[in-house]
């Protein structure tokens, strides 16, 4: 029987594997490697995953430093269960033997989500004005996403990001205590100029707020700049509280791509240039901002501006 590997790297999507009958796969840091873990407690060449000739399927340490542990236990050799935990060093994974009918849904879900992902592209493209442009970057992040809400910031002529548009959300919220641990993966997301994934209990653990993001019952969260190569267009942000949601390399590959074309759709019609349509979003309050080059201090920048609640 088939089976499915889920490689849980802190704040990374998920990568999702399908190992066929017969199949094997290796696992390191090692670029020659079938699956390539980019973690400091993987070893070059860690471990070796394949079908016996029984039918069941087996783990192999291949000489780490740190080792591979099964429900908990360290291992050089073990059979895995038809449904089983188990740690690349600190890169800990879900085995799951899985029948053919599964695989093939998971197949043809993904061929959905990527024509989909396709259409909010074409979208992009056709975006006749900032508004129009604006809205459809929104709603394609939290519908590629497959998440409930969101928020766009992007940075003007001076450098400073500001709320542009929300999604089932207001502005309002951004100020709160309630959204602190949010904001430390969107700090991070400016900061390391990468997209940022929590999507399981582990990844919220390692917010430094945790407190805040269970308590505004989010399950799963993303945040991702928009960079016209260096350069720091804006920041969009997605969460759900869909308990189920866990944000796979699909979803990083959808959602890099789309941020890819947005990227570039946000520098050739100049949006810099138009944040005054902004009023249009606030009435007579004004925008919250933070200089782009610097890690903002959320909380003082909302307050500061009427936003804090």
């Amino acid at each position: 029987m088939p089976a499915k590997l889920s490689i849980h790297v802190p704040t990374q999507a998920v990568a999702i594997h399908v190992l066929d009958d017969g199949a094997a796969l290796t696992l390191g840091r090692a670029p020659e490697n079938d699956c390539v873990l980019a973690h400091d407690s993987v070893s070059r060449r860690h471990a070796r995953i394949a079908q016996a000739a029984d039918g069941h399927w087996r783990i192999e340490d291949l000489g780490s430093k740190n080792g591979i542990r099964v429900d908990g236990n360290r291992v050089r050799d073990a059979e895995l269960a038809p449904s089983q935990w188990l740690a690349i060093g600190d890169v800990f994974c879900e085995f799951e033997r899985v029948d053919p009918e599964a695989v093939a849904h998971l197949r043809e879900r993904a061929q959905h989500r990527r024509q989909s992902s396709q259409l909010w592209i074409n979208r992009i493209a056709t975006s006749d004005s900032v508004d129009t442009l604006v809205d459809t970057l929104l709603r394609g992040i939290v519908e590629i996403a497959e998440c409930r809400r969101g928020f766009l910031l992007v940075a003007d002529g001076a450098g400073s990001l500001r709320v542009r548009a929300c999604h089932a959300m207001d502005a309002s919220d951004l100020g709160g205590a309630a959204f602190s641990g949010s904001r430390s993966a969107v700090d991070r997301s400016i900061r390391e100029r990468r997209a940022v994934y929590l999507s399981d209990r582990r990844d919220r653990d390692s917010l430094r707020d945790k407190a805040s993001i269970v308590a505004r019952g989010i399950r799963a969260l993303v945040s991702f700049p928009l960079l016209d190569e260096s350069r720091l267009l804006g920041v969009a942000y997605a969460d759900t509280d869909d308990e189920a949601k866990i944000f796979s390399e699909l979803d990083a590959d959808l959602l890099k791509a789309f941020a890819e074309r947005a990227s570039a759709a946000l520098t050739a019609i100049e949006i810099d240039a138009k944040l005054s349509t902004m009023e249009s979003f606030y009435g007579s309050r004004p925008a919250p901002a933070f200089r782009a080059g610097d890690v903002p201090v959320w909380s003082d920048a909302a307050d500061a501006k009427g936003l804090g609640g």
